[in-house]
């Protein structure tokens, strides 16, 4: 699997995850804070830190590696066994993204790097007609990869319908309803779903959400890229539920 870069993605690594790294390359010659904060945490979790010139570290892992890399274990798929006992676990709290078809490892990445700022549970996604984690997903997640699960689904409709079971409201996106997004109620337990980048959601998908709303648009192009409006979902929904104190 790829290499993590940057010290906010690596700090995130290694606060939340140690367990999971298996490789910390650090600059040599550096002693700012950032640096210091870096090898106490790999100090206390007992990472052996690996020391690397500027030139090295550039010819490895590029210009913007700001003197830190780390390499994780790949990060683990879950099934649906772990997201029903994760929505029990949460209950009322519970906060999830399901992605129903996205292929662009680009895009996937970035709705899990959203996703984990935005505090959510689990990223769900199809098993086929799905990119899965890949190198490419990995890197442009900078760190959500090995902090958020991601759940990898055989069926998005009975998923849906299992976690409304489950007492999870179901809120989807897309451009044919007149309902605005934030017309939605997310201070509850929440699922948001995107569709693909090409389709959108799929008709047996959006008639499964209990909400269906749009996200206002004023210029003459009428769609967003899906990370964009991922990320846009899943922060109005944060901003309502942080009032709501809907938040762990």
């Amino acid at each position: 699997m790829g290499w993590i870069i940057g010290f906010h993605s690596a700090s995130n690594i290694l606060s939340k995850s140690p367990e999971k790294v298996k490789e910390l390359h650090l600059k040599t010659g550096r002693t700012n804070d950032r640096s210091r904060e870096m090898e106490a945490l790999a100090e206390k979790h007992g990472i052996v830190i690996d020391r690397s010139s500027r030139q090295q570290m550039e010819k490895k892992f590029g210009k913007s590696h700001q003197g830190i890399a780390i390499r994780c274990i790949d990060p683990e798929i879950f099934d649906d066994r772990f997201l029903i006992s994760l929505v029990k676990k949460v209950g009322k709290e519970g906060f999830f993204l399901m992605l129903d078809g996205i292929t662009d490892p680009r895009n996937l990445g970035a709705c899990m790097r959203s996703a984990e700022c935005a505090g959510v549970d689990a990223v769900i996604i199809p098993r086929n007609k799905s990119v899965g984690i890949t190198p490419s997903v990995v890197k442009v997640a900078s760190g959500a990869a090995e902090l958020v699960p991601l759940v990898m689904v055989t069926n998005i409709s009975r998923t849906i319908s299992l976690m409304q079971e489950l007492g999870i409201w179901v809120f989807g996106a897309s451009l044919d309803t007149q309902k605005s997004i934030y017309e939605c109620d997310f201070r509850g337990p929440s699922l948001v779903v995107l569709g693909s980048e090409a389709m959108g959601m799929k008709k047996s998908t959006r008639d499964k959400c209990d909400y269906v709303g749009r996200i206002p648009m004023v210029g003459q192009l009428n769609s967003l890229n899906v990370s964009v409006a991922a990320g846009i979902l899943l922060f109005e929904a944060l901003r309502q539920r942080v009032e709501n104190r809907v938040v762990r």
